[in-house]
């Protein structure tokens, strides 16, 4: 299992981190490339599409002159409109007059989508409008500010509430008419109402999204764009920005959050601006979805490449994890037996050359340290057993002692061989263990000395499991404790009792020596584990022997009382081997 701190795993984290970092800033880039080279784009169809704009316009335009010019030549219509017309037969027949001069030229003034209006200085009025003679249109004219001159101009109109007129917004192609013998006399206009969706239809078909077509007058009134609410209306600031940037020059402008691009392109004949108005947000929209189509691209070639990347890393990580890992097992084995399993490398090789050197030298200084540690436990043991012999032997020749002087020879003859059976199985044999039975026959000899010494009035009674009496356990471990109640549990007492209490736990026996002595405060248990306390040294050591072999949560355990008395514990594992 591969750890949450490893390098392989820090390595895989940086590398995952790094690379959907530059991803990332990739996509951004990428995006905004795009958007710039999209608009860059757009600015550039324009530009090519003007031509063709200009030149549909220029066409149209060709048209409207031919048509205008050819009426202001005719002598009809100056008839028509600059002098009186009395009769009404009169006027009738210039009514049919201009009908077959019009029918007659009609290729040359008729223009797509549009129709001719006239009106004359002597308030007459004429129109090609087969349904309507447009005499609404009379109130629209008289509002126009029209300059006196022979050129032709135009203006933008809003028609939607004139019934004659199906046009919407109309734009009007304005001629004034001059007499040719008298330069200076002006007999009526000339009016071609156009309908201004046909101008639209001429950049229409160029018109991509986020791009707006506006052709503003020179005044600043909209006159056609693909915007219909801003027709008629005027826009100065756009104007003032068409003027400094007139013949195909951009201007960059901000429209609330989005960027524009204006183009501006002056056409003379209308005396307006033609103007590409394009946004860098709308333009690049389509973009929008194919910035999330790349996102999910790349988030699947980032999963691919990590997947990848984990693959190679592991593959060349595995020895390192492969040796982490036996080395982690707190055995301390060589790992040459396992080389051949770690597909390893230059690097590996050295670590595990120099792991198994280093196992063979520690092996060496353990298998040293452990035969030095056996010797000095033996040692120990071998010392604490000879202070544990010659203190009761001591005790035993002094009753002997006794008894000889109170010339008990019968006594002295049972002591000796009590004395010689306890000698026998302690320090007669170099075993250190014996069975509980062996200790407790031993330990009944050993009482019997005692009483010799101490009388029949302290009686010692044995209570053990028989479940208990094969189970091995380090010599001469109870007598200490038994020893020690004769010679200080009854003082001042006339009788005694000493109980024995061997009883088996699951793991471990307990060995209990009761006693219904005078006790013991806590400061005289506590002196009583000294080794300075005289008499004491058999105590303390029994406890260290304990500890020695089986470990330090077995042992001696007392518990006293003053005037009730002490309870001995001994803890001891079943079956545990020695430490």
């Amino acid at each position: 299992m591969i750890r949450k701190d490893s390098i392989f795993n820090k390595l895989l984290w940086i590398s995952s981190i790094y690379i959907s970092i530059i991803c990332f800033i990739l996509t951004l880039l990428t995006v905004n490339i795009s958007k710039r080279i999209i608009v860059d784009q757009s600015i550039k169809n324009f530009r090519k599409n003007y031509e063709f704009i200009q030149k549909d316009l220029v066409n149209y335009n060709y048209e409207i002159i031919q048509a205008l010019t050819k009426i202001s030549k005719s002598e009809i219509f100056r008839e028509y409109l600059s002098e009186p017309i009395d009769d009404s037969v009169k006027q009738f027949n210039m009514v049919v007059s201009l009908g077959n001069y019009m029918e007659s030229n009609k290729e040359y003034l008729t223009s797509t989508n549009s129709h001719i209006v006239a009106v004359g200085t002597n308030s007459m009025y004429y129109s090609t409008n087969s349904l309507h003679w447009d005499i609404e249109l009379k109130d629209v004219f008289d509002k126009l500010d029209i300059e006196s001159e022979n050129n032709i101009g135009y203006k933008i109109a809003d028609t939607s509430n004139i019934k004659s007129v199906k046009y919407k917004n109309s734009l009007l192609a304005i001629k004034p008419l001059i007499d040719k013998n008298n330069k200076s006399k002006l007999y009526g206009h000339m009016y071609l109402v156009i309908d201004e969706r046909y101008i639209y239809s001429m950049y229409e078909k160029y018109l991509n999204d986020g791009m707006t077509f506006i052709l503003i007058s020179s005044d600043g009134q909209v006159m056609s764009s693909n915007e219909i609410d801003k027709i008629t209306t005027y826009d100065y600031d756009l104007l003032e920005k068409c003027k400094l940037n007139e013949n195909g020059k951009t201007i960059q402008i901000r429209k609330g959050q989005y960027s524009h691009t204006l183009i501006s392109n002056y056409i003379p004949f209308f005396d307006a601006y033609f103007v590409a108005d394009i946004n860098h947000n709308a333009v690049s929209n389509n973009l929008n979805n194919l910035k999330y189509y790349m996102i999910f691209i790349i988030g699947v070639s980032l999963l691919l490449m990590l997947i990848c990347i984990y693959t190679i890393s592991y593959r060349f990580s595995k020895p390192l994890l492969s040796l982490v890992d036996l080395m982690s097992k707190g055995t301390l084995e060589p790992l040459i037996y396992n080389k051949n399993n770690m597909n390893e490398t230059y690097e590996i090789r050295v670590l595990t050359n120099a792991y198994d050197d280093m196992v063979k030298e520690i092996d060496y200084y353990v298998k040293n340290l452990i035969s030095e540690e056996e010797e000095r436990r033996k040692a120990e043991l071998n010392a604490l057993q000879m202070q544990i012999n010659p203190h009761f032997l001591y005790n035993t020749l002094s009753t002997i002692k006794y008894l000889a002087r109170s010339e008990k020879i019968n006594e002295v003859d049972k002591t000796i061989d009590a004395l010689i059976s306890i000698l026998r199985n302690t320090i007669g044999t170099t075993e250190e263990m014996s069975t509980i039975k062996s200790e407790i026959e031993n330990l009944k000899q050993y009482i019997y000395i005692n009483k010799l010494r101490f009388g029949a009035s302290t009686n010692v009674t044995f209570e053990v499991n028989e479940d208990c009496e094969n189970i091995l356990i380090p010599k001469l471990i109870i007598q200490p404790f038994i020893e020690n109640a004769f010679f200080h549990a009854f003082t001042g007492k006339n009788s005694g009792e000493i109980n024995v209490f061997i009883n088996r736990n699951i793991n471990f026996i307990v060995i209990e020596i009761i006693d219904n002595g005078i006790g013991m405060k806590e400061t005289d248990i506590n002196k009583i584990k000294s080794k300075k306390l005289k008499g004491g040294i058999g105590i303390k050591n029994v406890d260290e022997r304990i500890k020695l072999i089986y470990g330090e949560e077995y042992g001696v355990k007392i518990v006293s009382e003053k005037d009730y008395g002490t309870i001995v514990s001994i803890k001891i594992p079943i079956n545990k081997k020695e430490k």
